[in-house]
């Protein structure tokens, strides 16, 4: 719903503050989620689905700072959620280099669906 309202008056920073804020406490709960254990490739979902959620925060809290509409109460966002995009990019690299036998592929549709691929290698005899 906050997607819909900041589409249609891209001038209110109100709405557009709320969808980042929004948008950041989701992919916290990916980030406790990938957190809980389980399969590699079900971590690797909810990390990918955090830093997605992470990105489309962060370009809203950067429009907002190139636009000169960021509130100075909130001029820390940015840094918080960059800080939070770099842990879920660290999380993803150690699931791509834990296991050279295993292979995960990650990545956002343009839907912004997340498409987790999980392939075993195993040596040709």
């Amino acid at each position: 719903m906050l997607e819909r309202l900041t589409a249609t008056d891209r001038n209110n920073v109100q709405d557009r503050i709320a969808l980042a804020d929004a948008l950041s406490n989701t992919a916290r709960l990916y980030v406790r989620k990938a957190g809980q254990g389980g399969e590699p490739a079900t971590r690797v979902h909810a990390w990918t689905n955090a830093r997605s959620f992470y990105l489309r925060s962060q370009e809203l809290w950067m429009e907002l700072g190139r636009a000169g509409k960021l509130p100075p109460a909130r001029g820390r966002a940015i840094q918080d959620v960059n800080g939070e995009l770099a842990r879920c990019n660290d999380s993803l690299r150690s699931y791509r280099s834990s296991d050279s036998s295993d292979l995960i592929l990650y990545g956002i549709a343009a839907s912004g669906t997340s498409v987790t691929f999980s392939l075993r290698f195993s040596p040709l005899t």
